[in-house]
This record gives C-alpha cells, sequence and structure tokens, in this order.
C-alpha cells in the first residue's frame, strides 16, 4: 500500500517535505543493523572464557503446519550474569524429523557463526508427539 501512486500523492498533500522510505531502504537499514549486532554477538562469545550452552527451543504454530526453532547461546558472562543470545531462528513444516532439523539447524548454525571459535554439538530427545 505504501508503495501505491495515490498513497504517495495522499502523503505529499499531508505533508510536502516528507520522504517516504522505500522498501528496499527499509529492508538494507534493518540488514545493516542485523549484521552489526550479528558480529557483536560472535566477538562477544569469542571473548567469553567460560563454557556456553547452546539450546534449540521448538514453537509450534497454531496458524498453519509450521513449527519454528531458536537456537539460542546460554552463558555466565564476566560479571557472572546468566546470559542468552539468540543464534539462529528458522520455520520447519511438520514433516521435518528431528533428526533432519537437527542437520538443517548445525547446517546454517555452520554457516552463519563458523567463523567464530565455538564448536557445536547437537543432540536429539525424542518427544512423543513429535516426530
Amino acid at each position: 500500500m505504501v508503495e501505491h501512486v495515490g498513497f504517495k500523492v495522499f502523503v505529499k498533500n499531508l505533508k510536502p517535505h516528507f520522504e517516504l522510505v522505500t522498501l528496499n531502504k527499509l529492508e538494507a537499514d534493518c540488514l545493516e543493523i542485523y549484521y552489526k549486532d550479528k558480529q557483536k554477538v560472535g566477538e562477544e562469545l569469542d571473548r567469553l572464557l567460560g563454557r556456553i550452552c547452546v539450546c534449540i527451543d521448538v514453537w509450534d504454530s497454531k496458524e498453519n503446519d509450521l513449527k519454528y526453532f531458536c537456537l539460542a547461546a546460554h552463558f555466565i558472562d564476566e560479571t557472572w550474569q546468566i546470559r542468552k543470545k539468540l543464534l539462529s531462528f528458522m520455520a520447519i513444516d511438520s514433516s521435518h524429523t528431528i533428526s533432519s532439523s537437527a542437520s538443517k539447524m548445525k547446517s546454517k548454525f555452520d554457516n552463519y557463526w563458523g567463523k567464530c571459535n565455538f564448536g557445536l554439538a547437537i543432540a536429539a530427545f525424542w518427544i512423543p508427539d513429535s516426530k
């Protein structure tokens, strides 16, 4: 709707000096923030002296047949505070098994976080209502 010519004319009539942001500009700004934050998280995890607990949380959607996997790192920082950082997030349809989903999450982790100085081991647990 924002890209529609009629809306642009409407906004121009309301406030002539207002510049609408394009979808491409908004996407580029969001990606720039994401990559900067990702780099900060990677540097923070590289500096840790202790261990990192990496967990996969599974969320179910009631509206569709998707599950969402969230890869999170839990650790204690230098001030002895428990911290959590989200490393990855992905949607998986319900036809995937736990094993194939874990493999996809590991490859995504390796792709995004492979340059960091920490490893990842994945353990899958059987959950009665999962495949």
